[in-house]
């Protein structure tokens, strides 16, 4: 049986995030006392790439993912038709 993988409210992200952005504390402070630095780092990378979009949960950000895929599949399988033209 594998992990059961812990998810945080979109307002906890954006409380931790705040914590290192605006008020200064560091990775190691705000994860000695909620949760794992590593964790905390990502979510701040996402945020100042995208946004609160970088911060969503997954499952939200899974949905352009999936539009991409098809795009792309629907490319290969044109190309493999015109080769086999």
């Amino acid at each position: 049986m594998g992990k059961t993988r812990k998810t945080y409210d979109i307002n906890f992200k954006k409380k931790v995030v705040d914590l290192h952005l605006n008020d200064g504390m560091g990775y190691n402070t705000i994860a000695s006392e909620i949760i794992d630095k590593i964790q905390i780092r990502r979510w701040v990378n996402h945020f100042i790439a995208e946004g609160i979009k970088g911060i969503e949960k997954k499952e939200v950000r899974q949905k352009d993912l999936v539009k991409v895929d098809q795009e792309l599949v629907l490319k290969i399988q044109k190309s493999k038709l015109n080769a086999l033209k």
